[in-house]
């Protein structure tokens, strides 16, 4: 009966902006996060074969073709050219290009941070305008500022989880029963919108991550902020954003950050010892049992690794069904997990948790929601290259 009265006032509630060219807004007041319903919108930049970029409104429950013909009718274009069979893709920064099903929906939560949506009548054609393409991002400026040094691990750390503990309580496990059973067998009002906000976010943090640490201007500062994620990393542990921690350590791991062994190798010991015991609490190592015993002790709530749950969703799913016959014992297993997704909010009250923030966390929150990204993984390995190089010819000449 709760269920169907908070469902009842979610779906009552006027539609919102979401994203408006890729920044994510948050109009309410500080204390709360609406979840995400099919009638809420997104301002999307969208490239036409022309050349001409257009700004449209699109609903987060709208699917591809839909979004096509909405297009073709704002363009008022003749009947017969309506009848084409358009494409509509996602173009990356770096220029790769992601042809998005018909039938797909939440399309401005799925793609990835920088990226544009591009609508031709032929696949061949997107390589002819991929030469000048004006994208939305564009690289740091010299004058760019780190984040993480401006307001520092403990602030940032804050600010982090006050954001996404919010994201998570607006998330629902019928979210996690979508993605495991598929959402094209669902009405697209169901798809899984906030599910699909929390992945898109954790992407983002790992690509932030990478990018705080190519572009900084100098050794001296790459090591600066370099120490700030792996404190950053600590202290989201300790307040028990599970779910920043394992994005910063992905975000280390990566090959443009783990191949920088100069860098490394001026790390302090103690921060050094801090990192690989953060590794080891993320280790696949039998079958995550680290991380299980650290979730299994934390105090709720607490915000869980996302993708590994949706990964072992994934990996249950794939063995449900045996000669038409229904599994029981992985649907067990599969429900267990909707449970310890669940039980992670503890009393599913939010506003328990803000005696420990104070009016500072709220206005750095705003800073985070946007984390500024390069999203090419070629550019992003050529100057880490380009970085590696320079450190051990600095290197060779101190020697």
């Amino acid at each position: 009966m709760i269920f169907r009265e908070n469902s009842m006032k979610r779906l009552a509630r006027p539609p919102k902006i979401v994203f408006d060219c890729g920044e994510y807004i948050n109009l309410n007041n500080s204390t709360t996060i609406d979840s995400l319903i099919s009638s809420d919108f997104c301002n999307q930049i969208i490239l036409l074969s022309s050349g001409k970029q257009i700004k449209q409104k699109i609903q987060l429950g709208q699917k591809t073709f839909e979004i096509i013909n909405q297009i073709n009718i704002l363009l008022k274009q003749k009947e017969e050219e309506l009848n084409k069979n358009k494409k509509l893709f996602e173009l990356c920064f770096d220029g790769r290009k992601i042809l998005i099903n018909e039938n797909e929906c939440s399309i401005p939560l799925i793609i990835a941070s920088g990226s544009i949506l591009y609508l031709t009548e032929e696949e061949e054609k997107i390589k002819n305008n991929s030469s000048t393409i004006k994208f939305p991002l564009s690289l740091p400026p010299s004058n760019y500022s780190s984040l993480i040094l401006q307001l520092g691990p403990e602030r940032l750390s804050n600010a982090m989880a006050l954001f996404h503990f919010k994201l998570f309580f607006a998330t629902s496990e019928n979210e996690l029963i979508v993605h495991l059973v598929g959402r094209d067998k669902f009405h697209p009002r169901l798809a899984p919108f906030n599910l699909d906000l929390l992945m898109r976010r954790f992407n983002q943090i790992q690509l932030w991550v990478i990018t705080e640490i190519i572009f900084a201007s100098n050794l001296n500062q790459r090591l600066s902020i370099l120490c700030s994620f792996i404190q950053l990393s600590q202290l989201a542990k300790t307040k028990r954003d599970l779910f920043a921690m394992a994005a910063i350590n992905f975000g280390l791991s990566s090959l443009p950050i783990s191949r920088l062994n100069y860098l490394w190798n001026q790390l302090p010991n103690h921060l050094f010892k801090q990192h690989s015991e953060c590794q080891s609490l993320l280790s696949p190592k039998r079958g995550y049992k680290n991380y299980r015993f650290l979730s299994n002790i934390l105090k709720t709530p607490f915000v869980p690794f996302i993708p590994l749950i949706l990964k072992e969703l994934d990996f249950i799913y794939e063995g449900l069904q045996n000669q038409n016959l229904i599994n029981w014992e992985k649907m067990h297993l599969a429900a267990k997990i909707l449970k310890s997704f669940r039980l992670a909010k503890g009393n599913n009250n939010i506003e328990d948790l803000f005696e420990i923030y104070n009016e500072l966390t709220f206005n750095d929150e705003k800073l985070i929601y946007n984390l500024y990204t390069v999203n090419s993984p070629s550019l992003l390995m050529n100057l880490s290259s380009e970085i590696q190089k320079k450190e051990e010819n600095e290197f060779e000449h101190l020697c």
